[in-house]
């Protein structure tokens, strides 16, 4: 459709041209919302330099220079035709900036090919899927589980066991971890005063173990005020976070932990000596690893995600749940990278389920 009235008609730069919906309503556009997002991921990884220092920039700078670099190489490559002006280097530079929240501090002690493979994956998977605003998988989970699953030992390498995402999933498999206790509550008690970190200390980003293995973006107050930041500036929907964070926190009170070869239902509801130690257990399933990072920032994603605000919310509340049953139950590295993946999965049946219908008809 075309106003013409007042313009001729071969005049393009009068027409009004309206293209198919869904449109974008917003003062915004492509450019700084990218930049918006650039800087919320630069929130947590300031955070991340300040408490590990020169290893975590040195991961930056690998990460952002290898995205830098691999968009316009594999673009030509693949002929995606995106070029290397403004709009493809901030896109890089986000893909390499949330790349790098996604690894520990020490990834490069573990060999400068896994940051390396990371960023180029990650843009790699955004130019095959689709490219810009096409891609069906989140491209920055993408990068995160097949480096997982290329160098899954080097990473555990980077420190002894005993992290807190380690500890949940053997509590979860019922395998050796820092508890032979039988009792459910015993079980937590003795997690939560041995093993575990103060909680506090995940707030901030502290798993326990050395330091080379702490997650860069695992600090839970940047990570929420990043978050915040974007959803100030209507980049991400609230209502799916808050969806993600309540059936994390559902599954994680609800699902069985298998202490000594026990299976205990309903831990985060544990007693022992008259402490709360069940609300401890799921405080730090909420806190600590990638849950937060994945729920308030990968997930906000604005392409891989569902269009409407309902879908949001569904896609958010399986998103939280998942990474809960993946944690306990198998994927302790890597269950919020792989449950998002899932979720991108099932974006389609969810978009077509919470499709709004013209009133007196059975289509759209």
């Amino acid at each position: 459709m075309s106003s013409t009235a007042t313009a001729p008609a071969d005049d393009p730069a009068r027409l009004l041209r309206v293209e198919p919906a869904p449109h974008w309503h917003g003062g915004g556009t492509l450019s700084s919302a990218t930049w918006t997002w650039i800087i919320a991921a630069a929130v947590p990884a300031v955070a991340g330099l300040a408490r590990n220092g020169a290893p975590v920039l040195a991961v930056l700078a690998v990460t952002t220079a290898t995205a830098l670099l691999a968009e316009p190489i594999l673009a030509r490559l693949l002929s995606a035709g995106l070029g290397t002006g403004p709009r493809s280097d901030a896109q890089a530079l986000l893909t390499g900036l949330l790349v790098a929240l996604t690894l520990p501090a020490g990834a490069l002690q573990a060999g400068w090919t896994i940051p390396v493979t990371a960023a180029s994956v990650a843009v790699l998977a955004r130019l095959v899927l689709g490219g810009y605003g096409n891609y069906l998988w989140n491209p920055v989970a993408v990068g995160r589980v097949v480096v997982e699953l290329l160098f899954a030992d080097r990473l555990r390498g980077l420190s002894a066991e005993g992290s807190v995402a380690r500890e949940l999933a053997a509590l979860g498999m019922g395998v050796a971890c820092s508890t032979s206790a039988p009792d459910g509550p015993r079980a937590l008690t003795e997690l939560v005063r041995d093993a575990f970190p103060p909680w506090h200390a995940t707030l901030w980003g502290t798993e326990g173990g050395e330091a080379t293995a702490e997650l860069i973006g695992g600090s839970a107050v940047a990570v929420m005020a990043a978050g915040l930041l974007l959803a100030w500036r209507g980049q991400i929907d609230l209502g799916a976070v808050a969806s993600a964070l309540m059936a994390a926190l559902v599954a994680a009170v609800a699902l069985p932990i298998r202490p000594g070869g026990q299976t205990f239902w309903f831990p985060g509801l544990a007693l022992h000596e008259g402490l709360p130690v069940g609300c401890a257990y799921v405080l730090y399933h909420l806190t600590a690893g990638e849950l937060l990072l994945v729920v308030w920032l990968l997930q906000g994603d604005s392409v891989s995600r569902p269009l409407r605000s309902r879908g949001r919310r569904w896609f958010g509340a399986g998103l939280g749940a998942l990474i809960i049953v993946l944690r306990l139950y198998g994927l302790a590295a890597t269950a919020g990278y792989w449950a998002l993946l899932a979720m991108n999965t099932v974006v389609p049946f969810i978009d077509r389920a919470t499709r709004r219908r013209v009133y007196g008809t059975s289509a759209l």
